[in-house]
């Protein structure tokens, strides 16, 4: 996670960035509290989707290895087969399943292998969540979230001083593919309150 996190600050530099709206979609979240550990000043605000705070757990670890050896046996195609059940909300159309399936089976294998591992070995960040105040933070989670389900969110909004929840209904664990307008809405209200209250200069 320290690589991804650096590697994104490295990129900020390289487009002349200071400071960001972080948004974490899933793994992307645990990208976030890596990035937030070590590069805070230059975040705004922060958008946490679909994700968690915890580490794995004895049992995720060890999925997260039989995935692995998946990858290698199988590749991307037969981690998009096993994934795509858990990622979408029931009723999810099957065009969009389709765009997952197509997305997940373009990956390369490396590229998967190496985020299992980060996913696998990343620490806790839940002790992290209550430093975080005074950073304008939207937690996001879909109602049918099987992955990192409701529960997981409002646990992280309530550590989380002045943290917004929002529940997304019709969506599993990719609620800004599922529903993007309801998404995007919650995003746009978290901006406008950034341009009401912009950070102090100087």
């Amino acid at each position: 996670m320290a690589t991804y996190a650096d590697d994104l600050a490295a990129l900020l530099d390289a487009v002349g960035v200071d400071d960001v709206v972080l948004a974490g979609l899933s793994m992307g979240g645990y990208v976030a509290f890596e990035f937030l550990r070590r590069h805070r000043p230059r975040v705004r605000a922060l958008v946490l989707t679909d994700t968690r705070a915890q580490a794995d757990s004895t049992e995720g670890r060890k999925g997260r290895e039989a995935a692995m050896a998946d990858a290698r046996e199988g590749g991307a195609p037969l981690i998009a087969e096993q994934m795509l059940p858990k990622l979408l909300a029931k009723d999810a159309p099957d065009s969009l399943r389709d765009e997952v399936r197509a997305m997940m089976a373009a990956a390369p294998v490396p590229g998967i292998l190496g985020a299992l591992a980060a996913m696998r070995d990343r620490p806790d960040s839940t002790e992290l969540l209550p430093t975080l105040g005074g950073l304008a933070t939207l937690v996001v989670v879909g109602a049918e979230d099987a992955l990192t389900p409701p529960k997981d969110a409002e646990g992280m909004a309530k550590a989380i001083p002045g943290a917004k929840l929002a529940i997304i209904p019709g969506a599993g664990h990719l609620a800004p593919l599922e529903q993007p307008q309801a998404f995007n809405q919650r995003v746009q209200t978290l901006l406008a309150r950034l341009v009401e209250s912009p950070p102090p200069t100087g």
